[in-house]
Formats: C-alpha cells, sequence, structure tokens
C-alpha cells in the first residue's frame, strides 16, 4: 500500500495520468494485498486491468497474481519467495512461456542498507521508480511527504531504502527498457492543474461545493474516510459535523437539520443503510431533503467490509416499509463521485425527498489524479423556503394542486409552522385517514418525481458509435464503477469489429424508462453487468421497461476487469448464435 501510494504521486508529478486501486483484507494482522497502480498519457477509463509490471513480496500473492499473465508481463519477485519450494513449479511455468521473472532481494536490501526489513515497501518502490524510469528527485519529494512528520530517523531510513532499491534496478533490471515511461514534462512546478484524490474525498468535496453544513454519522468501513475529510473542513465553513451512537440516530440528525433549513447528509455502508430504513421513510412521508451516501461493501451482515460489491441496489430503492419516494443515484467513477454527489443534492432539494447515492469500496478507496478544469462549475439547487412576508393565511405544506414542491417552512425563518409527523396528512400536515385523502396525497408524492429524467442532467451516459439502428451485435449496460469498467471492455469490442450500444446509468432509481427502452428496441441480446448476485439492476429493467437483459455478474468480493467482461460477453454472444 504504502509503494502504491509512493508511485501514484511521482508519477502524477512526473506528467502522467494515474490511479492506484487497492484491494486488502479487514483482518486486523493483515493478509493478502494489493495495489493496482493505471499509468495513462490520456484520462484514465478504468482504473482496473490486467497488470503489465507485477511485483510480488509474498508466498501467496506470488502464487494467487501469477496465475494468468498475458505475454510480455515482467515479474519481480521477493527473493526469499521465488527460492521457496512451493513456487518452484511455477517458477518453471512462467520460464516455459518465456515471462521475464527477476529475484530482488527486498528483505535483504532493507535490512543491508536501512537496517529493518520493515523498510520493504520502501525498496519495493525505488526497485519499481527504476524500472519505470521515474525521476529520481519526483520520488524523494514523495518520500519526504510521506515521513517528514516522524522523526527525522525515520526519513533518512526510507531515503536510504529508496535509494538501494534504485541502485540495485539500475544494476540487475537488465532488457527492460521497453517498460520506461516516456519522458514527460515535470508538473511538479504546477500544483494546482490537478488533485489526487479518492472516491470518498470525491463525494465529501461535492458535498462542500453543493452547500452542506451539517453532517452526521456513525464509523464504518469504507465509508469513514468521508467524515474525516467533513470532520476537518465543515467547522471553517460554518459547518458542523457530528460522530453519532449509531446510524439510526445519524439519519435522525440529518433529518432534524433539513428541518431546520440546512443542507446536511450521512455516509454510510450497508449494514448502516439497513439500520436507517425507517428514517428513510419518515424523510419521504415529511417531504424533507437529505443526502445518505452508501459507500457498499460486501454483505449479507458483517460480510466483507473492505471488499467490493454492488449489492445495495434493491435494498436502496425498496428498503422499507410501506412506499416512500425516493431518488438512487450512482456515481460511474471517482471525478463523477464529486459531480453526483452536487446532483443528489441539487435533487434532494428540488424534489424534497430523500436522495440515496450508491458508491462502492473500491471507488471509495481507489485515488486517482482528477484535473481542476474537468471538475467543472455545475449548478446548486438552494431550498425554496417560505420566508417572512409570504402569504401565510393559509399554509398548505402538502398542496394537491401544486405541479411541484410548495416552499417550505423554517422555524426562525418563517412565520408559519406545519406538522412534520410520519402519519399521513392532508395538505395542512394535519393527520388524515380517509381513503380519498390517502390516495391523493400518494399519487402527489409520486407525480412530483414522475419527469425526474427529463430535468436530471445525463441520467445515462450513452456510449454509441454507430448511427444504423439495425446494426447492432449486442447492447451492454452496467453502473457505478463497473461502468467504467465496463467501458474498456466495449472499446475492446469494438477493435475486434463488433457493434455495440452501451450505456451507463448515473440515476438508478426511478428506473430511466425513456433511455432503456430506446436501448433496448436497438439491441435483441441485451446485457446488464454489474457485481452482484443476482443482477440487480438488470431485474429492475425488467419491472420497469421493456427491456429482457441477460445478466453478467460477480460477487466474490473483487470487481470485474475489463479483460474478463469481453471473455464473458464473447462467450454469451457465441452461445446465443447456437441456440
Amino acid at each position: 500500500m504504502t509503494a502504491g501510494d509512493l508511485l501514484l504521486k511521482a508519477i502524477a508529478r512526473q506528467g502522467f495520468e494515474a490511479s492506484v486501486a487497492k484491494s486488502f483484507p479487514s483482518n486486523i494482522r493483515g493478509g493478502y494485498a494489493q495495489s493496482l497502480i493505471t499509468i495513462s498519457d490520456t484520462t484514465i477509463v478504468s482504473p482496473l486491468g490486467e497488470s503489465t509490471i507485477l511485483f510480488t513480496l509474498s508466498r501467496d500473492a506470488f502464487l494467487l497474481d501469477t496465475v494468468q499473465l498475458h505475454p510480455g508481463t515482467v515479474v519481480l519477485v521477493e527473493t526469499t519467495v521465488i527460492n521457496h519450494p512451493d513456487c518452484t513449479e511455477r517458477r518453471k511455468q512462467l520460464d516455459n512461456t518465456g515471462i521475464a521473472v527477476f529475484s530482488v532481494p527486498v528483505k535483504q536490501l532493507a535490512r543491508e542498507t536501512a537496517g529493518s526489513g520493515t523498510l520493504r515497501s520502501t525498496v519495493a518502490a525505488g526497485v519499481t521508480g527504476a524500472l519505470l524510469g521515474i525521476q529520481k528527485k519526483l520520488l524523494s519529494g514523495a518520500i519526504t511527504e510521506r515521513f517528514e512528520k516522524k522523526s527525522t530517523e525515520t526519513l533518512e531510513l526510507n531515503r536510504i531504502a529508496l535509494e538501494s532499491g534504485q541502485v540495485w534496478a539500475q544494476q540487475h533490471l537488465t532488457g527492460t527498457d521497453r517498460y520506461r515511461l516516456p519522458s514527460r514534462r515535470n508538473r511538479n512546478g504546477q500544483p494546482d492543474q490537478y488533485l489526487i484524490i479518492d472516491g470518498n474525498q470525491a463525494v465529501a468535496l461535492g458535498a462542500l461545493y453543493a452547500g452542506c453544513t451539517f453532517y452526521a454519522s456513525y464509523p464504518i468501513t469504507p465509508a469513514t474516510a468521508i467524515g474525516e475529510m467533513l470532520a476537518r473542513e465543515l467547522p471553517g465553513r460554518n459547518g458542523f459535523a457530528y460522530q453519532a451512537e449509531d446510524e439510526i440516530a445519524a439519519l435522525g440528525t440529518v433529518i432534524g437539520a433539513s428541518f431546520c433549513g440546512i443542507k446536511a447528509m450521512t455516509a454510510t455502508s450497508g449494514p448502516g443503510l439497513s439500520l436507517m430504513q425507517e428514517f428513510i421513510g419518515y424523510a419521504s412521508m415529511v417531504e424533507l431533503p437529505v443526502v445518505i451516501v452508501d459507500v457498499q461493501r460486501a454483505g449479507p451482515s458483517t460480510g466483507m467490509p473492505t471488499k467490493h460489491s454492488q449489492d445495495d441496489l434493491h435494498a436502496a430503492v425498496f428498503g422499507g416499509h410501506g412506499e416512500g419516494q425516493r431518488i438512487v443515484i450512482a456515481p460511474l467513477n471517482i471525478e463523477d463521485c464529486f459531480s453526483a454527489t452536487v446532483t443528489a443534492f441539487n435533487a434532494a432539494e428540488k424534489y424534497q425527498c430523500p436522495v440515496i447515492l450508491l458508491s462502492d469500496s473500491t471507488l471509495g478507496m481507489t485515488r486517482t489524479t482528477v484535473s481542476r478544469l474537468r471538475l467543472n462549475d455545475m449548478p446548486v439547487v438552494n431550498r425554496s423556503i417560505l420566508k417572512q412576508g409570504d402569504s401565510t393565511a393559509m399554509y398548505r405544506r402538502y398542496h394537491l394542486s401544486c405541479s411541484g414542491t410548495v416552499p417550505i417552512a423554517v422555524p426562525g425563518i418563517s412565520t408559519v409552522s406545519y406538522r412534520a409527523t410520519g402519519v399521513e396528512h392532508g395538505e395542512d400536515s394535519a393527520p388524515v385517514t380517509t381513503p380519498t385523502g390517502r390516495t391523493a396525497q400518494m399519487e402527489r408524492r409520486y407525480k412530483k418525481i414522475a419527469a425526474l429524467e427529463r430535468w436530471f442532467t445525463d441520467p445515462v451516459i450513452w456510449d454509441d458509435e454507430s448511427s444504423d439502428e439495425n446494426l447492432i451485435d449486442i447492447g451492454i449496460c452496467s453502473w457505478g464503477l463497473t461502468a467504467s469498467v465496463c467501458r474498456e471492455a466495449v472499446a475492446s469490442l469494438r477493435r475486434q469489429g463488433l457493434r455495440v450500444c452501451a450505456f451507463y446509468p448515473r440515476l438508478l432509481f426511478p428506473v430511466c424508462t425513456d433511455a432503456v427502452n430506446r436501448w433496448a428496441r436497438r439491441c435483441s441480446l441485451q446485457v446488464v453487468v454489474e457485481a452482484n448476485h443476482t443482477g440487480q439492476y438488470g431485474l429492475l429493467l425488467r419491472m420497469y421497461t421493456d427491456a429482457r437483459p441477460a445478466a453478467i455478474t460477480v460477487s466474490r468480493g473483487e470487481p470485474f476487469t475489463p479483460e474478463e467482461i469481453v471473455e464473458r460477453l464473447t462467450a454469451l454472444m457465441q452461445s446465443e448464435k447456437h441456440r
């Protein structure tokens, strides 16, 4: 993990787009962990894929990560690992396939040059940096920033360990010039051009941009980092961050803040979303704007707290008793975590209802370079508040004839009040139990979000290069992080000559029926690719649209790779031809 962070910063400063996706276990004493660094001249579409350079520091990692390697991959292995009896056979297999394998004495170098085997990650960063041709001063600068807050001795030892890895690589990694990065302008002197952020930080930035001044949550992996950033930033913006005793209380305080006219948000993961269901229903009934971020992880129950999934879609859409209106949005990549969060606040304020933002653990914890110029200014929707002096003769908070939503009376600002109670109510917010009153209010609540697809900016992102509606081989749909991975797969399929019509929904619920039906009409073979066991979004499409998609799914706790999606789509198309 340390090596990945060091390399990411140095690569970005050398002028490249870069990302690092992390996978690690939730047990305290550790286990198999991985940092996957992607480097590109252009914007990175998918932060996941097959590796070109593989550096393994443990026996388990070597045996697991070398199962499928494409020709041309270079493998660097800790010397004590490659010499382990369990690894002998795999080493022979790699030699027979022509894959270059280098034995790197990482532990020995760390002990000899820095006096401690615990500096293996810094040695590994030095070796990899030299292999890639990263400027030494950039890696050294990353080391300084990482360790300067610790003791002077710690910083100096890490500098020595870094240099030892670089020197060893220069002396021993022969025939690897093709892995060196092209020389690029050093971007170190212009740090304002880009940020290095992860998805959780992007969500927090989006909330601040949208005007959120109250945040409450209970810490839970992998969402905690959102609260950590907002706890640092909100006090300086006349805001407040609150750690509640549980997720129920967190959403309760967010609803209370919203009642007082404040833009408010909470963030959690699947177990917390389960606890929030009753309060989500309450926010729907009283029609108060709240934003709930669910950084999904593999469930059910405690499941796999640090692992990837898209398991919570149905919980977000249907969770809770009764039928309360809500909006569900999913960002497609780390940059979109910012935009989707702003949109979530805008939708909550405009439609006066809870909005659930579905991120996931990989999206939340993957760090990437983002151009500040691409974080474009977005419009911000502010609440319609009943001000003093407005007509208050008869305040109909839940007016039946209103085409949209009614301005909200806020304590201390408005001169009228209303009942924010969870019981069914009439236009004036007083309890109502008549069949006609109940029916009228149910229809009004759902009618107000019926046109959401037309209001929403980019409810779906189209990936369709063909103008001939009769020349489509396959239609592909995917959402969340999987959509970014899928875009890479779609590009690969097109390079093979296939005609693909793909779309990636950002607005998951209410379902974008116009876009989906348009897609379904173009594609006789429709496929939804998502990271859950039952194909949850595909089932939603079957419920609400004319689409009848097949499902390609994984539920293993690790996301798809583009190569895997291509393989499974190709197999599906072959099976359809022979039916």
